[in-house]
C-alpha cells in the first residue's frame, strides 16, 4: 500500500504542474491578445484602408522643361496602394514613390485599369531605367530597374518620352 500512495502522490504531482502550466499558457495567450495585438490590429486596418481614405498629397515636380503635377505615395502602405483602382492620369500627372533609401523596387500592375510608363530615378533625379508602355496584362510580373532608385515615377503610357529624360 505504501508503494501504491507515493505513485498516486507522484501522479497528483504532475497533474497539478499540467494544471498550472495551462493555466500559465491561457494567461500569457490573454496577455498578448490585451496588450500585444491591438496596435497589431490597427497597423493592419491601416493597411486595409481603401484610397479614398488615404490621403495623398500632390507636388508639382519639373521634369526638363515640363511641370508634372505627382500624387506623392511615401508611406508603404501607399506604395503597395499605387494607382490601383484609379481610371486614368491626365497628360502632365502622375504619381511619385519616395523610398527611404536606393533599392531595386518593383512595380507590379495590381488592379490597374490603364497602361502606364514606369521611371526609376536616383536621390539626385537622374534616370535610372524607364520601362514604357507597361499594359495592366502583365501582373504579377514586377517591372524592377537596372540598378538600385529612390524613387519611381509613374506616367500615362507615353508620356515619358514627352519629358527630357536622359539615360
Amino acid at each position: 500500500t505504501f508503494n501504491y500512495m507515493r505513485q498516486n502522490t507522484l501522479l497528483i504531482r504532475l497533474l497539478l504542474v499540467f494544471v498550472a502550466v495551462m493555466i500559465f499558457a491561457m494567461l500569457a495567450a490573454r496577455y498578448y491578445d490585451t496588450v500585444v495585438l491591438p496596435g497589431y490590429r490597427e497597423e493592419l486596418s491601416d493597411i486595409q484602408k481603401p484610397i479614398s481614405e488615404i490621403k495623398l498629397f500632390t507636388e508639382v515636380i519639373q521634369i526638363g522643361d515640363r511641370n508634372v503635377t505627382v500624387l506623392v505615395a511615401d508611406t508603404p502602405e501607399e506604395h503597395k496602394q499605387g494607382l490601383s483602382g484609379r481610371t486614368g492620369l491626365g497628360p502632365d500627372e502622375g504619381m511619385l514613390f519616395v523610398f527611404q533609401k536606393d533599392d531595386l523596387y518593383g512595380i507590379w500592375m495590381t488592379d490597374m485599369k490603364f497602361s502606364i510608363d514606369i521611371v526609376w530615378l536616383s536621390l539626385t533625379g537622374k534616370v535610372i531605367t524607364i520601362e514604357p508602355n507597361v499594359s495592366p496584362q502583365p501582373y504579377p510580373r514586377s517591372f524592377t530597374p537596372q540598378a538600385p532608385a529612390r524613387y519611381v515615377l509613374d506616367l500615362p503610357a507615353g508620356n515619358a518620352h514627352r519629358h527630357t529624360f536622359n539615360v
